[in-house]
């Protein structure tokens, strides 16, 4: 949405990352969610157990999490909140129940106090100062599958 909007301060935020692509969802379902700010990237099979948030990079981890955790997890990628939270009161409800945000866990690597508004927990960095490729800094600061999948539980 950045790329359309005339009327604001927008960004690009791209990552040097080696990423993997993401297919649990089309690429169609992935652009127009991208452009609402926020879409379901993993849908549960069956009943639904919970909800994991990734934005950028912790999107990769939030799905691999998801697999552990189960069939009954939803996986939201979450690229823009201030796009999502434009969106219809019937579209946030259908991606982010307010029913489940005590069981809802968001992973961020950066500034993490913004995501307890849709989730009751959240893995995390809240400080600066390592320097280091993408895997090894989320490895030394506890971004991890493990860590994401015991505090979602």
């Amino acid at each position: 949405s950045s790329v359309t909007r005339p009327d604001g301060p927008t960004a690009l935020i791209l990552s040097r990352q080696n990423l993997a692509v993401i297919d649990t969802c089309s690429a169609e379902e992935k652009r127009a969610g991208t452009l609402k700010g926020g879409y379901v990237a993993k849908k549960e099979e069956g009943e639904l157990e919970g909800i994991l948030i990734g934005v950028g990079s912790e999107l990769e981890l939030a799905i691999n999490a998801a697999k552990e955790l189960g069939k009954g997890w939803r996986v939201v990628s979450m690229p823009c909140v201030e796009a999502f939270e434009r969106q219809s009161a019937e579209y946030i409800e259908s991606v982010l129940p307010k029913a489940m945000k005590a069981k809802t866990t968001a992973a961020e690597a950066g500034y993490t106090a913004a995501w307890y508004k849709y989730a009751d927990k959240v893995l995390g960095v809240d400080s600066f100062g390592l320097s280091a490729p993408g895997d090894e800094v989320f490895e030394a600061k506890g971004l991890t599958v493990p860590a994401m999948v015991a505090l979602a539980k």
